[in-house]
Order: C-alpha cells, then structure tokens, then sequence
C-alpha cells in the first residue's frame, strides 16, 4: 500500500522521522485520497482532527536524535538506546 507520509531516513546517527508538517501533509494526503478527493482539509474538521491525531502518531513513533534526553544511552522519550 502506498503511502504519501514521508520515510523515515536512517542516519548514523539513528532513525530521524521527517518534520511534523511534512508528516501532516502526507496524512492528509492519505485521507483525501481514501475519501475520493471529497475530504474537507480544515483540521477544525472530523478529517482534520483525524490527520492531526495519525500525525501525532507517527511523528512520536522516531524520536530525532536532537530531542533526546539520555541517560546512560537511553532516550527516555521514545525508550530506544541511543548511540
């Protein structure tokens, strides 16, 4: 199934999930494509809110590696060892 949410990249440094809005853009993407290009953008909108929650989803799946908080080389936001 083809998705239009960006990849993850895989870095040496770690896994690094594409920027929130580019991930949004996607989902919606995604949705109008699944409503036959009749899902109103708005995220005011059932459709909206639904984007924004897979949004959040995926986007808290890969923890970027500027935003990790280590302890003895493990993130405590997405619990993943860390280099």
């Amino acid at each position: 199934m083809k998705t239009n949410v960006p990849a993850i990249q895989f870095t040496d440094q770690g896994p690094v999930a594409a920027a929130e809005s580019a991930i949004l853009a996607g989902v919606q993407t995604d949705i109008n494509t699944a409503f036959v290009g009749d899902a109103n953008p708005g995220l005011t909108t059932p459709q909206g809110q639904l984007a924004q929650s897979l949004r959040r989803h995926v986007s808290q799946c890969i923890c970027p590696p500027s935003v990790h908080t280590t302890n003895q080389n493990r993130c405590f936001k997405c619990d993943l060892n860390t280099p």
